[in-house]
């Protein structure tokens, strides 16, 4: 978490001892309230961006590091062409059968799969399909320099605070920084033609032909940016009505990004708007203090939880960096392992530790849980729709409530008592399979759904 109000160091970790005085304490509090809390109703919406802010017990938990918090091992700059999504060899088999899928369940008016569901899958990424220019890596004519004035001059600190506080009005859950890192660019963008991208002093401004990218070294900050999903409609999933919670996230990553790489141009200086283009989302956010990376490969929000997109800018704008954090995370998911179970490609380890790369797909190198990305879009294919299942059961996706942050708060200090934890999760219906008739009355319902 980027909050400037978070401790810079200090003794609080997953490994830290606790004494038995409190340890009981606060179990006393979670039996307690365990009643209280499955007599409630679930609550999943999200307010204002100021209720992203970790409350006190879960901010007192996060602790910042000096340094990356995962062993890299011999990793090298990737290929987008060797993403899932970027057409890798021997991968079009397990797409074919995604578009006579979809259209066999919208015609047997599937719930979750109807027209009304796909016309809303489809307009949900409007933004981020419709108008990709946004992303532009040139200014795009809003924001206006002013020669007479020059370019905004303040310490890196105070670059740090406007950017994030221009973040949040733009619509950005959370923001942090980190300073540039070539290893988590892309070595070659480009499905049918591989295009090299190089960081160098040859140019003042980045550079693209056909034929080599060219970024330069002066551009030393990465700005990521996190974007809420809504909780709500991921109840949804694996559907198309499920999914227009992923395509509103898309969107909100290029409206965010393309509003802040203006903002920064207004400034006087140079930017690029990046989606799940260019680089490597979830490391920069490790680095730039947004979370841990969880077993299912995604992004752990202190807040947010899994339920989030991530977008990015590049800029020279000379801006302070902010640190890593661990919250307890990794080690929660080594008992959790919730998304695994019930990921119905079976796609992501159950391993208790670190697995070997599975695919062509996998960065090999850091020490991480490595997903089967063939087997999760298999499972697309066959579905007609997307699958956010690993993200929709991750029990760190909880509103802000004194008993989740309560909850948050003794994962992070200790792992006692994480088995009892997610059998709470299971016991209340939190991040179960998608209910059918549940989506059946979703356009039949004035009311707005509360519980999954």
């Amino acid at each position: 978490m980027s909050d400037s109000t978070l401790p810079k160091d200090g003794n609080t970790s997953a490994s830290n001892p606790v004494s038995r005085r409190s340890f009981l304490a606060a179990a006393g509090a979670v039996a307690g309230a365990a009643g209280v809390l499955a007599a409630s109703q679930k609550a999943f919406a999200y307010g204002p961006a100021s209720n992203y802010l970790p409350g006190s017990l879960v901010k007192s938990t996060i602790k910042r590091l000096d340094k990356f918090p995962y062993e890299l091992g011999g990793v090298q700059r990737f290929r987008e062409v060797l993403n899932a999504f970027g057409n890798p060899p021997g991968y079009a088999e397990f797409k074919k059968d995604y578009p006579p899928t979809t259209m066999q369940k919208m015609q047997d008016k599937v719930p979750g799969f109807t027209l009304v569901d796909q016309a809303l899958y489809n307009a949900a990424w409007t933004s981020y399909r419709g108008a990709p220019s946004l992303f532009s890596w040139e200014p795009l004519g809003v924001a206006k320099p002013v020669p007479q004035i020059g370019r905004w001059e303040g310490t890196p600190e105070e670059a740090n605070i406007i950017i994030k506080k221009a973040a949040r009005i733009f619509g950005a859950a959370d923001a942090g920084v980190a300073r540039t890192n070539p290893l988590w660019f892309y070595a070659t963008v480009g499905r049918d033609k591989e295009t090299p991208i190089e960081f160098t002093d040859q140019v003042t401004s980045p550079v693209k032909t056909p034929d080599l990218i060219q970024i330069p070294n002066s551009m030393q900050s990465v700005i990521v940016l996190i974007i809420p999903m809504d909780l709500q409609m991921m109840q949804f999933t694996p559907s198309a009505l499920g999914s227009a919670a992923v395509g509103v996230g898309y969107s909100g990553m290029i409206e965010v990004a393309s509003k802040l790489a203006e903002f920064i141009r207004g400034l006087g200086y140079q930017a690029i708007p990046m989606g799940n283009d260019t680089s490597l989302s979830v490391p920069m956010a490790i680095e730039a203090g947004l979370g841990e990376q969880g077993r299912a490969g995604i992004l752990v929000h202190p807040v947010l939880g899994t339920c989030l997109r991530i977008s990015k800018v590049l800029t020279d704008l000379p801006i302070a960096p902010d640190k890593p954090i661990r919250f307890g995370a990794q080690e929660f998911c080594k008992s959790c392992k919730k998304c695994a179970r019930e990921c119905p490609a079976g796609a992501i380890p159950m391993d208790d530790e670190y697995n070997e790369p599975i695919r062509v797909s996998n960065n090999p190198g850091p020490k991480k849980w490595y997903v089967d990305v063939w087997k999760c879009h298999c499972f697309w294919s066959t579905n007609g729709a997307p699958c956010g299942t690993c993200q929709r059961t991750c029990p760190y996706n909880k509103p802000q409530t004194w008993m989740h942050d309560l909850v948050k708060g003794m994962t992070a200090t200790t792992s006692i008592l994480d088995p009892v934890f997610i059998k709470l999760d299971d016991l209340m219906g939190y991040g179960t399979y998608y209910d059918p008739d549940a989506a059946a009355r979703f356009w039949k319902e004035a009311a707005w759904p509360t519980q999954g």
